[in-house]
């Protein structure tokens, strides 16, 4: 039976679940289904093994939810940021807190919305 990863995204349920969630969707091209993959990850343990060598389409994805996350991506062959510039500060990543838009630490200038 063929099958792919179509699709790698996670979610942060920490206040329901306490975990992240990642989750892989493949499709199952023989019986025209979608199967998907519910992964648990323990803030206490923030990290996760890379699925990139084995299905070379999740490696933008894992290496997204490892930037705006916060999660450690182990094994993956490449795991530069990529979502993130190489300078953006480590205190925006929305692991670090709940409500990443209430909670960043930022200058009172960088917090002011210009007019118009």
């Amino acid at each position: 039976m063929g099958c792919a990863a179509g699709e790698c995204f996670a979610d942060d349920v920490r206040a329901q679940e306490k975990a992240f969630h990642l989750y892989y969707v493949f499709a199952l091209d023989a019986v025209h289904a979608f199967f998907i993959l519910r992964v648990p990850v323990p803030p206490a343990q923030p990290e996760f093994t890379s699925l990139t060598n084995a299905i070379p389409a999740v490696n933008w994805q894992e290496r997204e939810i490892q930037d705006l996350f916060g999660l450690q991506l182990i094994g993956h062959p490449n795991a530069r940021r990529c979502a993130l510039h190489d300078d953006w500060p480590e205190v925006f990543r929305c692991a670090k807190t709940s409500i990443c838009a209430r909670n960043c630490r930022r200058s009172p200038a960088s917090a002011q919305v210009p007019p118009g």
